[in-house]
């Protein structure tokens, strides 16, 4: 579903960098802010039921696969009818990354290892958050979100503001790089300074400051594609992070019963290495641009 979002506000772009850039700020808000909203109604109906809070999922899932389909436009420039039929051996995801090497740049290697390197962090960081807070705290549910509605605000002011003004008057291949060191600044201070007043406003700054990584990153991604590419790129772009989700928050779950704090140290280890790895990126890029 994301992977599809992302696909069709590049292809409603319709080439224009800047507006492109934009419309998925406005996008990676939306999500983020849906995402917030959607824990502090959960977290708030876990305290009635946990069933009520699976229902209401179920429900609003349905509505919104309702509302793609009745609001969408056709956002394709042409028909292609498929040869042959899909099959299993097609929709395998292995098969599906060894054809990225139709459209794979050593530039668009590097994103994507940043994408999913810092995915593991931000989901190792997001994933123990929740548990670390009952476990340590002794927090219900409706505290996480009372945190997630904070989150919502800071995000929707974050990226209607500061994100816009990156997309229009800077270089995001090199403004991702600032985005990332204050990520990975922001959890060096939480395994430095253990109080709980800290911990917790750390997150929500942390959470707030990260959304704005999402944008660049798919900004970054989508410069660096054709038209003919765009789609398989942007595809590509949400399987790293999604994998990179993957496995953060399955190594978050067996650290965290060996030390509590083991997720948050991962963590920032991912994130730092996703900075380092994107000051190498940023050297090829100003090389290819001299070039």
């Amino acid at each position: 579903v994301f992977t599809a979002m992302a696909n069709y506000v590049v292809n409603l772009s319709r080439g224009d960098a800047q507006v492109r850039g934009q419309n998925l700020v406005i996008l990676t808000t939306l999500q983020n802010v849906g995402s917030a909203c959607g824990y502090f109604v959960g977290g708030m109906l876990g305290l009635l039921s946990v069933r009520t809070a699976f229902m209401a999922q179920v429900v609003v899932l349905v509505a919104s696969g309702i509302a793609y389909y009745l609001l969408c436009a056709d956002d394709t420039d042409a028909k292609v009818k498929p040869d042959r039929k899909l099959s299993l051996r097609d929709a395998n995801p292995f098969a599906a990354f060894l054809s990225a090497r139709r459209f794979m740049t050593p530039l668009l290697a590097m994103v994507f290892m940043i994408v999913a390197i810092s995915a593991i962090g931000q989901n190792s960081y997001e994933q123990c958050f929740n548990y670390y807070i009952k476990d340590q705290y002794g927090m219900s549910s409706a505290y996480n979100g009372m945190f997630k509605a904070g989150i919502a605000i800071l995000t929707i002011f974050l990226n209607s503001t500061v994100s816009m003004y990156l997309q229009r008057n800077t270089d995001i291949n090199k403004t991702f790089l600032y985005i990332l060191a204050v990520c990975t600044a922001l959890i060096c201070s939480v395994l430095i300074f253990r109080g709980q007043i800290v911990f917790i406003a750390v997150y929500i700054i942390y959470s707030s400051v990260m959304v704005l990584r999402l944008p660049l990153l798919q900004g970054m991604a989508a410069a660096q594609a054709s038209p003919e590419t765009s789609n398989a790129v942007m595809g590509f772009y949400q399987s790293m992070n999604s994998l990179g989700g993957i496995f953060g928050a399955l190594f978050a779950g067996l650290i965290y019963s060996k030390n509590p704090m083991y997720p948050f140290i991962l963590a920032f280890i991912a994130f730092l290495a996703a900075t380092l790895i994107g000051l190498i990126y940023r050297r090829m890029y100003r090389s290819a641009q001299q070039s």
